[in-house]
């Protein structure tokens, strides 16, 4: 796993960060996402997060297939009630 220093697109803070696949690859060969989603969308569809946000989104989504279609963007992890709450007690303690 590659880090980076960056802004964590949850958080906003500048931390090592990795790749976390908004779509999960365990997801790519699923018919449900071959059907909603490109391969190469599913590929590309990204976030960089910090460890810690990285971490916690995976604690508060631990499955994989809920995580790919209902929390495949930014946004839409944002609507998760843990991850939000977490995001913002994140922001605050920056």
């Amino acid at each position: 796993m590659a880090w980076i220093t960056c802004p964590c697109e949850l958080c906003g803070l500048e931390d090592r960060c990795n790749v976390h696949h908004l779509i999960p690859r365990k997801c790519h060969s699923k018919k449900w996402f071959r059907n909603c989603y490109s391969r190469e969308e599913m590929k590309t569809r990204l976030a960089r997060l910090c460890q810690t946000c990285h971490r916690q989104v995976h604690d508060f989504i631990p499955n994989e297939i809920e995580m790919g279609k209902k929390f495949n963007t930014i946004d839409l992890l944002l609507t998760h009630p843990q991850v939000a709450n977490y995001v913002a007690w994140r922001r605050r303690r920056g």
